[in-house]
This record gives C-alpha cells, sequence and structure tokens, in this order.
C-alpha cells in the first residue's frame, strides 16, 4: 500500500509532470535524465521508447535544426535506433514532437500505486494524438499514436479502469460517502501501510482505532467506511484535461488554460470512490490538516462518464491521425 499519497492524486496538490511526459523540446535540466540511453522503435507500429533527452535532442533537430553539444550522445541513440538518419527524422517522430510540443488538448494522467507515482498522458494537436505511458523506476516513456476517437478508452486503460469485484462489506448498497480530516486520511494511510493489503481485517481494525483517537472525534460511520477504502486501497488517480492555452498541469496554469480533473481510489474490493472535495484544481494553499476530504462511491460506469465529461464540447466526430508523409530534414 502506498504510505504517501500526501504528494499524489488523493489528497494532495498535483505531482508536477514526470519527466516520461513531456511538455514541449524545452525541457528543464533536472528532468532531462540519463544522458545517452538506448532508443527504440517499433516502425511497424509507430512506437517509440524514448527519454525526456532523446525528446528534446529531436526537438532541437526539427527546430532550430542545431542539437546542442549536451545532447550529442542522444542524438547518436537516436541514430543507431533509425529514428534519425543523416538528418532525416522518420514522420512519426516529427508528429509525436510537434503533437507535445505544442497540443490543442493534453491530458495528464497522474497515478499513486505502491511502486511510486506515474505521470502518463495524451497530446492532441490538429487530428494527431500521442499517448505516453511510464514504467515505475524509469525515466522511459512509451509513445504511441492514438485516433482522437479513442481517446477516453486510452484514458480508462491507464487509469486500469474495470469492473471491480463485488465488495467484501456487503455490495454497492453497503458503500456511503465518508467525509473526514485530510490529517486523518494520512495518519489511516501510514497505519494500514505497516499492515499491507495481504492482512486486510488487520488493516481494518488498525485503522478504527487511529479514528477513535482522533481529535476533534469523527463520525464511527466514517471511520469504519474510510478503514475499509483504504485496506483495499490499490491506487489513485487524477486525469487532467486541459486546452486553449498549452500544455500544462493545474495549479499553475494561466487563465486563459481550460481545465477538468477527476481525482479516483481504486479501492480493489471496495470499488471505486471519487474525491468529490477539495475541489479541482487544488492548489497547495488549499491544503491544511483539517481541510474535509469528501470520497463518494460510484461505480465504474459512473467513472467512465466522469472521463467522458472532462473533454471539451467538440462539434463533429475527429478523423483518423495520420502521419506525414515526408520524414523532417534540417
Amino acid at each position: 500500500m502506498a504510505s504517501g499519497p500526501q504528494a499524489g492524486p488523493l489528497t494532495g496538490t498535483p505531482a508536477t509532470p514526470g519527466p516520461a511526459v513531456p511538455v514541449g523540446p524545452q525541457i528543464p535540466d533536472d528532468a532531462l535524465g540519463i544522458a545517452g540511453a538506448p532508443a527504440n522503435w517499433d516502425p511497424g507500429r509507430h512506437r517509440f521508447r524514448l527519454t525526456p533527452r532523446h525528446l528534446a535532442a529531436l526537438g532541437q533537430l526539427i527546430h532550430p535544426g542545431t542539437v546542442e553539444n549536451e545532447l550529442q550522445s542522444d542524438l547518436a541513440a537516436l541514430a543507431a535506433a533509425g529514428i534519425v538518419d543523416d538528418g532525416l527524422v522518420v514522420p512519426a517522430a516529427v508528429d509525436l514532437v510537434r503533437a507535445w510540443a505544442a497540443p490543442d488538448l493534453l491530458v495528464h494522467v497522474e497515478t499513486n500505486a505502491p511502486s511510486g507515482i506515474l505521470s502518463h498522458g495524451v497530446a492532441i494537436r490538429g487530428r494527431i494524438a500521442w499517448t505516453v505511458e511510464a514504467w515505475p523506476g524509469s525515466d522511459i516513456g512509451e509513445y504511441a499514436p492514438l485516433e482522437p476517437a479513442l481517446l477516453v478508452p486510452a484514458m480508462a486503460r491507464m487509469v486500469d479502469l474495470r469492473l471491480p469485484p463485488v465488495a467484501a462489506s456487503g455490495g454497492e448498497a453497503a458503500r456511503c460517502a465518508v467525509s473526514v480530516p485530510m490529517a486523518f486520511v494520512d495518519r489511516a494511510f501510514t497505519a494500514a501501510d505497516a499492515v499491507g493489503v495481504a492482512d486486510r481485517p488487520e488493516a481494518i481494525t488498525i485503522i478504527r482505532e487511529v479514528g477513535r483517537r482522533y481529535q476533534p472525534p469523527i463520525r464511527e460511520a466514517d471511520i469504519t467506511q474510510l478503514a475499509v477504502v483504504l485496506s483495499g486501497y490499490k491506487l489513485s488517480w487524477r486525469v487532467t484535461v486541459s486546452w486553449d492555452g498549452g500544455p500544462v498541469a493545474p495549479p499553475a496554469a494561466p487563465g486563459d488554460v481550460q481545465l477538468r480533473s477527476l481525482v479516483v481510489i481504486d479501492a480493489g474490493p471496495a470499488g471505486f470512490w471519487r474525491r468529490e472535495t477539495p475541489a479541482e484544481p487544488l492548489r497547495a494553499e488549499d491544503i491544511d490538516p483539517e481541510t474535509v476530504v469528501r470520497l463518494v462511491p460510484v461505480s465504474a460506469k459512473e467513472v467512465w462518464a466522469g472521463l467522458v465529461e472532462l473533454l471539451p464540447e467538440l462539434s463533429g466526430e475527429p478523423e483518423p491521425a495520420r502521419p506525414s508523409d515526408r520524414g523532417h530534414r534540417r
């Protein structure tokens, strides 16, 4: 069980988009990762495995056409993978870099699981869409083209949305909303983490004991329900969709960026729980120990509907994304 939700989707402010989700060719130096790491390209399916350094090198090669000395080893890795040949960038990589450099719509998916916090995402520019998925313990992201019409299924896959088993507590009807202080959520996570999900009844007992000692007192029903949720904790996640202002994630979004977010706990046998408060977009100054966290039980169908509602109202159906016909030479 994750013991640090404060910095993740459940209770804290959004984490900075991870190095596997670039926001364009200009990436901060401290996010570039290891120099000269191998790059991979699957030409049959137009998939890439790239680090932020690879993306930065590609971005500089495409515009202005000169790659900085510190990225030369990454340019060599791209050449070794066949992504760059004598200054010619394969067409799919050109589309990828341009989509992430200036997307019309950006999806930022942040997941918090026992393996840590990961950032995934989707960038859409015109009729071109690309996904990226991170991997625990690595700065390599896997990039793949996406038909824009399949955006919601892609978002659902990134958060591992699936029908949960029947809740051990008695099913959907037995679940009720939970309202507790954020400080208690943190303490409950720490207590449950000491036990682990392998002993769920013991985790429930320990969380209830922590709740009964909390001051000011918390309703017994809220303590018990939160104990059931956290004892089955699989992961929590936040999906944020932004548009009309560039590739940014809250809370740093400028005023012209439109944002919609959904935060959910996947509690395994206890089902899905949407965080209703504190509301998104969440800023660090909005958080204090007594901030009330309200979790509302939702079905997998309602989670799917919530993902759909994140998207802006678009007119017409998106046409399939197609890579350009030619490579890009500088």
